[in-house]
C-alpha cells in the first residue's frame, strides 16, 4: 500500500475506513489528483520474466 510504497505516515487510530492510507489527496479544484500525491502500485521492479517451466533433463 501507500504506507510502505511511499512511507507515509500512519493515520490516527481512531481513522474510519482505514490507517495505512493518505487521507487528503488534493484540493476540490482542479478536481484531478495530481502526479505528485502518493498513491498505492506496484513497489520495485520486478525481474521475473520465466517462472513455472518444467525441467525434463539436466546435463
Amino acid at each position: 500500500g501507500v504506507t510502505s510504497r511511499w512511507h507515509t505516515k500512519k493515520l490516527p487510530r481512531k481513522t474510519h475506513k482505514g490507517l495505512r492510507k493518505v487521507a487528503c489527496i488534493g484540493a476540490w479544484h482542479p478536481s484531478r489528483v495530481s502526479i505528485t500525491v502518493a498513491r498505492a502500485g506496484q513497489k520495485g521492479y520486478h525481474h521475473r520474466t520465466e517462472m513455472n517451466k518444467k525441467i525434463y533433463r539436466i546435463g
